[in-house]
């Protein structure tokens, strides 16, 4: 009779704090005979937990001081353990909707942290999952309340309890898609939703200037502020937060997790960290497609069928270098130890672009022939830096195949008019010369 009672006791609890995790088996038994409860905001039903857990805790110590057997008590114990993985599924998700909500703070002002460039947004990720800490704290806690489980001494609740701190660290994904637009505005992760039962049973910003200028239709273009994406410098200081978080924020957060009662934090900090270097990773890609786009364009709108008046290299490979000059700018500016390995993915993919357009297409006049050897030696002599040596073979291989029908005296001309006209942009480029290198310094603010 006393147990019965109790057992009932423990569904009717349940039932008024999360219904959904009712065994099936009860629910099928009573039917329509528990009372439907009106819905509850989230943050409501998080403080009816924590004051159940806490007086559920109280009555089970007190029934066992006064000589109640565990047989008698084990209803509510399992209904304690129910309570603790809810209370820590919910805190969990609306810590995940926290840190989500970051991204309406975000206001893309970098500063330069021990040669770092980053926004506030880590240090409020960061004070987002601290301030939960003293209640994940008290979920955890299992000493000095008698016949409770340690979370993590049970393979199912360690890796359920693993999943859960994995998936709200990570949500800072969702609060970038929020920021960058990368998905429906309203889009959450399945293993955050609320509702989830736990049972103890841009506008391209890259295109050159003088392009717009050309084209005055292109100039008056306004594309209304709720479909603009994301310019290439946010998705660059992404980058640079995510990186940020990965080597100081995510460490230091696993730390407290540990020292808060979170076994296995290692665990965590491993899995994460796998996470958000692909999140990172992904970023960097939405920043080289976003400078590729307009670099291969005019790889494959530039043509030798009308050369320059004056012996000079081309105007389309001029406005290829300086396009990589502007990208090579933003880069030191805000992430210089990205710009190697970005500017080399580039230029690898424009020239390889280029390569294949003049081996496709067959020249015949001398003039044309000199002008193709003039703009692939400005190019390999501006782009050294980031040319691979099997480009650079490949660019005097196709020299040497038209050196034979070339013009000299109009290639010197050429290449001094261009080492006259283009030398600040080349020196900038030349990252292994200290007056490119200084070039660059005065960029960076």
């Amino acid at each position: 009779m006393l147990t019965n009672t109790i057992n009932v006791s423990s569904w009717l609890m349940l039932n008024a704090l999360a219904p959904s995790t009712l065994p099936e088996s009860v629910t099928q038994q009573y039917k329509d005979q528990f009372v439907k409860w009106p819905e509850i905001t989230p943050k409501v039903q998080m403080r009816h937990l924590f004051f159940a857990l806490q007086a559920l805790r109280n009555s089970i110590k007190s029934l066992l001081e006064f000589q109640f057997t565990h047989d008698h008590v084990q209803p509510l114990i399992e209904l304690c353990m129910t309570i603790r993985l809810q209370t820590l599924g919910s805190l969990a998700s609306q810590t995940g909707d926290a840190i989500i909500a970051i991204a309406d703070r975000e206001n893309w002002k970098t500063d330069v942290v021990g040669n770092e460039s980053k926004t506030s947004l880590p240090d409020m990720y960061e004070s987002v999952i601290n301030e939960m800490l003293p209640q994940l704290k008290q979920i955890l806690s299992h000493n000095g309340y008698p016949s409770e489980t340690d979370l993590f001494a049970i393979d199912v609740y360690r890796q359920v309890t693993h999943n859960l701190f994995s998936g709200m660290i990570t949500s800072i994904k969702e609060c970038y898609d929020k920021l960058l637009g990368l998905t429906p505005a309203h889009s959450r992760p399945t293993h955050l939703r609320p509702n989830q039962s736990l049972n103890a049973s841009s506008i391209d910003d890259s295109a050159s200037i003088s392009s717009a200028n050309d084209d005055p239709q292109r100039a008056a273009i306004r594309i209304p502020l709720e479909v603009q994406q994301p310019s290439s410098r946010k998705f660059l200081i992404s980058v640079c937060n995510m990186e940020y978080i990965i080597n100081h924020s995510l460490p230091l957060i696993c730390k407290r997790l540990s020292d808060n009662g979170v076994k296995f934090a290692d665990v965590i900090l491993e899995k994460t960290k796998i996470k958000l270097a692909s999140i990172r990773q992904g970023f960097i890609s939405k920043y080289l497609g976003i400078k590729q786009a307009p670099l291969i364009s005019l790889v494959e709108a530039g043509n030798y069928e009308k050369l320059p008046e004056i012996d000079d290299v081309s105007f389309f490979t001029k406005e290829l270098i300086m396009c990589i000059v502007f990208i090579q700018a933003e880069l030191y500016q805000i992430a210089p130890q990205l710009m190697q390995q970005v500017i080399s993915h580039i230029v690898e993919i424009t020239t390889d672009k280029l390569l294949i357009k003049l081996n496709d297409k067959r020249i015949y006049g001398k003039n044309q022939v000199t002008q193709v050897v003039i703009d692939l030696t400005a190019l390999e002599q501006t782009l050294k830096s980031y040319l691979s040596p099997l480009k650079k073979k490949e660019f005097s291989r196709k020299r040497a195949e038209l050196m034979s029908r070339y013009d000299k005296e109009h290639f010197n001309n050429a290449m001094a008019t261009f080492d006259h006209t283009m030398e600040l942009a080349v020196q900038s480029l030349d990252t292994g010369n200290q007056e490119g290198f200084d070039a660059l310094e005065s960029s960076r603010v």
